[in-house]
């Protein structure tokens, strides 16, 4: 590649050195990893080229290599010999092709590409540059995450949120990306929102496409701090929520149920870039962590088990010459549930508190005698379901208590 902006090109040179440097002296130990067994034919690794894998560790345009682009674009810059392989990295940051490394423009592109608002001047993966044989850093004690899409359930109210929750790891992490996709009959996306766990991240992105009734969205967010050299990235304690997606029932006059599932359409969705281990950095993550297990809605093991759904295929694991996608997240798919009436199994639960009881007959009381507050749910307050409130339910209700009288009707 002819690069046309030599100052720029030296300064990144110089700058990736340094920052190399920095990274290399944190003082990781070289771990080995278990890689689960999946299918090999999702991607056709002969049909992507490297542009935009700028930490080289075979997989472009991740969470990772835009952390990678900071390193380069932010670091101190001081004169040195550059290897052949940062040469290869500052290229690979070219990511608009237009033979200009290390711009702006190539920054906001690499964004775009990320959450898939416009389509790469590449291919969507890379692939090992030669045959060494990656370097794999892991901490000591490590758990794998445990990501999932807790499943929520609205009565009554037609808008609620949706949250992405991590249950279990130990290891912090500087920025994730996400791909989800389900159908939108009967349900509209609102907003996104960065956990508030993480509200100390620079930046949280998000961009939905929708075509006919499928929704594909693509989150993505990292924390790095311009201004400062270090941030804290120690992982709150869990479970913490990472993303919240607000949603809005559209046809709230029948009952739904949608499927939330974690999708796969290249080797970087669904991917945390974790950070050195002291947890305060995130100058070069030490690797892209990539699915381990995925799981549907019901809970269904489907690792492996389809293109889209069933995680990164092996391709993915291929790495390049400084690191290699470690399979360290497990997925768990969930499920958006709305049922328009409030009132759940039989009426009589008048204060809308758990088991129907003495305070029900309570609450009754003071609605109808003393004007107290209404039920919550009018459906659990006529307790007779005659269609109104009136002496007629308190009545049914003494009589179910204490005189062994017939329990309230199902909801209707």
């Amino acid at each position: 590649m002819i690069l046309s902006r030599p100052l720029i090109s030296s300064l990144a040179i110089v700058g990736i050195i340094f920052c190399a440097a920095m990274v290399a002296n944190a003082g990781e130990t070289e771990r080995s990893i278990d890689v689960i067994p999946q299918s090999s034919d999702f991607f056709d690794i002969d049909t992507f080229t490297t542009t935009g894998d700028i930490d080289l560790d075979g997989i472009s345009s991740s969470i990772s290599d835009l952390a990678a682009y900071y390193v380069f674009f932010v670091c101190i810059w001081d004169p040195g010999p550059p290897p052949p392989e940062i040469l290869e990295m500052i290229a690979q940051s070219d990511i608009n092709c237009d033979s200009i490394v290390l711009s702006v423009a190539d920054l906001v592109i690499l964004w775009q590409v990320i959450l898939g608002e416009i389509e790469p001047c590449y291919g969507g993966m890379g692939a090992p540059a030669d045959d060494r044989q990656p370097v794999l850093r892991r901490g000591s004690n490590s758990e794998a995450y445990a990501i999932e899409i807790a499943n929520t359930e609205l009565f009554v109210v037609d808008t609620g949120w949706v949250d992405i929750v991590i249950t279990e790891g130990t290891e912090s992490f500087c920025g994730f990306q996400f791909h989800l996709e389900y159908d939108t009959t009967g349900i509209e996306l609102l907003d996104a929102q960065i956990g508030e766990g993480f509200s100390q991240w620079s930046t949280f992105l998000f961009h939905e496409d929708i075509s006919g009734d499928t929704a594909d969205l693509k989150l993505a967010s990292f924390a790095m701090d311009l201004g400062a050299s270090q941030m804290d990235l120690s992982l709150p304690p869990l479970p913490v929520t990472l993303a919240r997606l607000k949603f809005s029932i559209s046809a709230p006059d029948s009952g739904t149920a949608k499927d939330i599932n974690f999708v796969w359409d290249y080797c970087g969705d669904n991917s945390l870039a974790v950070s050195l281990t002291n947890g305060v950095s995130c100058w070069g993550p030490e690797y892209l962590a990539v699915s381990r297990k995925v799981f549907d809605a019901e809970n269904n093991n489907v690792t492996g088990t389809s293109e889209l759904y069933g995680g990164a295929g092996d391709v993915c694991l291929l790495g390049g010459p400084f690191s290699q996608p470690v399979r360290f997240v497990d997925f768990t798919s969930g499920r958006l549930t709305y049922d328009p009436s409030c009132c759940q199994g039989i009426t009589g639960n008048v204060d809308g508190i758990g088991e129907i009881n003495v305070a029900d007959l309570t609450y009754l009381v003071e609605f109808l005698f003393f004007d107290g507050p209404a039920p919550p749910c009018s459906e659990e307050g006529d307790v007779d379901s005659s269609g109104a409130i009136n002496m007629a339910d308190l009545t049914y209700l003494v009589d179910y208590l204490f005189f062994g009288g017939p329990a309230p009707p199902p909801c209707p």
